[in-house]
């Protein structure tokens, strides 16, 4: 759980000025303790308040200090907010007896980073969600945002394959609420490859190669750059080897093979898109690939065969490392 417990008191010092500038109206108009703000609205602090299935979500946030932040008049949030419970079977899940256990466990600062995962900068009403990643408010050790996968296909909402919202578009004047069933945590790279259905076959091939490379993908003791092949990517692949499926290329290269070719799109750093630069990077393959830039600007990988790959998508952030979606499968020297 180290990695989950950086880098709130920023987000939290400068959403909390908005709210203190704020206090000085509130005394003199309401109550000035964010209940109704006295000026006729409504936070997403209130809404949660007034609401008994979210006392143990309200309770997190007051203990971390971020139920101020919720309730700043100058914020535009969106807050997937778990019920008591999904709280409830967080802690069963967890072999815990109630939030000051798990307080205890991950530290203030951990369960704050946790409540931040739960919030986007930006309101996102339902009719707007749209199946991908998205940043939200907690960060890596890095002090990267962390990403979320949303699935909006079969008209619902399923967050990191986990958590699904259960009733949608609770609006408060500084943003929406989005109410879910599980308490949704921070994800290492397999976490966040795991939901996304793009990545079966890598998920697949994660499952059967040699020396567990899913424990690699889970491991939070030191970062890892994830350049990861979509379906499409294996089906080019496969296309282009004569392979009839997946099966068929693991029985010819084994699963000591396809553990290379997994490790090759492994870099054993945490590389931003904004760190990658031409010439060639070192993979956990103990191979290299080479990196250029095509006249569209777009990145490309090549291979130990002249096979390219292009990013896709950029900066995907675990609690360990960074993912960039590839649409090719990049394959090492299997001799």
């Amino acid at each position: 759980m180290r990695k989950i417990l950086r880098h709130t008191t920023l987000f939290t010092a400068v959403i909390a000025m908005g709210f203190l500038g704020a206090c000085s109206s509130d005394d003199e108009n309401g109550d000035g303790n964010g209940n109704g703000n006295g000026n006729g609205t409504t936070s997403i602090a209130d809404v949660a308040g007034d609401d008994e299935n979210f006392s143990i979500l309200v309770d997190a946030l007051t203990r971390t200090n971020l139920l101020e932040a919720v309730a700043d008049a100058n914020a535009s949030l969106t807050v997937f907010a778990p019920t008591n419970d999904a709280f409830s079977d967080l802690l069963t899940d967890l072999g815990l007896a109630d939030l000051d256990a798990l307080e205890d466990a991950i530290g203030t600062e951990g369960l704050a980073n946790v409540l931040l995962y739960h919030v986007l900068g930006t309101k996102v009403m339902a009719a707007d969600v749209t199946t991908g990643y998205v940043n939200s408010l907690g960060t890596n050790s890095n002090d990267h945002n962390l990403s979320m996968y949303i699935n909006a296909a079969g008209g619902g909402v399923l967050i990191n394959g986990s958590a699904s919202v259960t009733e949608a578009d609770i609006e408060a004047d500084n943003g929406v609420i989005h109410v879910i069933n599980s308490v949704i945590m921070p994800q290492p790279l397999l976490g966040l490859v795991a939901p996304n259905s793009q990545f079966s076959n890598l998920v697949t091939a994660v499952g059967v190669a040699d020396n567990n490379p899913g424990d690699i993908l889970s491991d939070e003791s030191s970062y890892k750059t994830l350049f990861a092949p979509t379906n499409d990517g294996f089906n080019t692949l496969l296309t282009d080897l004569n392979f009839s499926d997946l099966n068929d290329a693991v029985a010819t290269i084994g699963t000591n093979g396809l553990f290379l070719v997994l490790a090759y799109h492994l870099v054993d750093a945490d590389v931003r898109a904004a760190d990658v630069q031409a010439g060639d990077v070192t993979t956990m393959a103990n191979q290299d690939f080479t990196v250029s830039i095509n006249s569209g600007g777009e990145v490309v990988l090549t291979d130990f065969e002249n096979r390219d790959a292009i990013v896709t998508t950029t900066d995907i952030t675990g609690t360990n490392g960074t993912i960039h979606i590839i649409n090719n499968v990049i394959v090492p020297d299997l001799n």
